[in-house]
């Protein structure tokens, strides 16, 4: 006989409430939501002057066919200024220049002109850590300065960046494409 109730006892403590039936899938739909990596932002563009004059060719700063961040960015600019119908040429009256960095995202940028002991004025903000972080996040930045070849002026200057925890070449392409898009006028994000 105890051994029956030491049965009715496990199968008893078994059975669950309609409350503990409805929280178990909810629990893991939840987790598999919040698993998810938090640290993905698509590329944004800020651009502080001007745009690329329409039907002007470009010539697009040398850049390294090496395999290196600035040599996959810059055929990936490259690419974007053929895509947007900008030819690209060597003796163009307007240069394309650009850089290009990767960092930690919990880093920024910040405008040491503008700032001053009360108030940092921040180019790109740090991005505070999540718990739901999956990685490391890196923030991609580039800029595009395009110039006038013939008295120097600035036409365009754009900086646009995105973060990740690995970017890849979509992420170079992406960001490219938004810069000359911008740049071109052909971008809501202006």
């Amino acid at each position: 006989m105890a051994r029956a109730r030491a049965d009715f006892a496990v199968s008893g403590w078994r059975r669950q409430s309609p409350y503990q039936a409805r929280i178990g899938p909810l629990a893991a739909v939840l987790v598999a939501l919040l698993a998810g990596c938090s640290v993905t932002t698509p590329a944004s563009v800020v651009s502080t002057t001007g745009q690329l004059p329409q039907g002007n060719p470009v010539q697009l700063a040398p850049y390294e066919t090496d395999g290196t961040l600035r040599g996959e960015f810059g055929q990936q600019l490259e690419n974007a200024l053929i895509a947007q119908s900008i030819e690209v040429t060597g003796e163009a009256p307007v240069i394309a220049a650009f850089a290009i960095a990767m960092r930690d995202a919990r880093s920024g940028v910040a405008d040491p002109a503008a700032s001053s002991a009360d108030a940092i004025v921040w180019e790109s903000r740090p991005r505070p850590g999540s718990m739901f972080d999956s990685c490391d996040a890196q923030r991609l930045r580039a800029t595009l300065v395009l110039l006038e070849r013939a008295g120097g002026e600035i036409l365009y200057r754009g900086a646009g960046e995105s973060t990740r925890c690995d970017h890849t070449e979509t992420d170079l392409a992406e960001l490219a494409n938004a810069l000359v898009a911008d740049a071109s006028g052909s971008s809501s994000t202006q």
